[in-house]
């Protein structure tokens, strides 16, 4: 996007892997089918990027010598430094990130945008593990966006689920400590 004179650019790295060219061609190829229904998880919001603070805002430290504290801040309100915003840490903060589905949503939801040609959603319902903060991003969340029919393809509830909630387990799965699908 070219605005302001500042050319940008976001990469989703897994849309260049053959695994989302697969689900693409069995989509087109109706192999998967009518699809109506899709869940997307991930363990996000967890350390090392993600940490509950337990103040707010976090004791001041010093800036480290090769940080440009200011620049890094961009246009929110200026702080005093704190370890809890950076290196990683700063996804989870509204004013630097935007919690786990801005951050590892738009790798797992490529896939199904793409292959169903989901477009904008007519609702979105959210529940959260917790009450929302005017500081910090919730630590679990699960978010459903309803697609409407899109020419001939039927409608689509999309489902992305974050920190502790979960959709149930399909036959077979194992979601035992250390297992794959944990």
């Amino acid at each position: 996007m070219h605005y302001y004179g500042v050319d940008t650019v976001m990469g989703n790295q897994g849309h260049t892997t053959d695994g989302i060219r697969y689900i693409k061609q069995w989509f087109d190829s109706g192999i998967l089918g009518e699809v109506r229904e899709v869940h997307c998880w991930t363990d996000r919001p967890i350390p090392y990027w993600f940490i509950k603070p337990e103040q707010i805002p976090p004791a001041r430290e010093r800036v480290p010598d090769k940080l440009n504290w200011n620049l890094w801040q961009g246009p929110v309100a200026k702080r005093s430094f704190s370890s809890d915003y950076v290196t990683q840490r700063w996804r989870g903060w509204w004013d630097y990130g935007v919690g786990a589905l801005g951050d590892i949503g738009c790798h797992c939801l490529d896939a199904p945008f793409w292959a169903l040609q989901l477009g904008m959603p007519s609702a979105v319902d959210v529940a959260l593990d917790e009450p929302g903060s005017h500081h910090y991003t919730p630590f679990g969340a699960h978010v459903i966006y309803h697609f409407p029919e899109r020419g001939e393809l039927p409608p689509v509830k999309l489902h992305w689920w974050e920190g502790r909630p979960r959709p149930d387990l399909l036959p077979g799965m194992d979601r035992s400590p250390g297992s794959r699908r944990d």
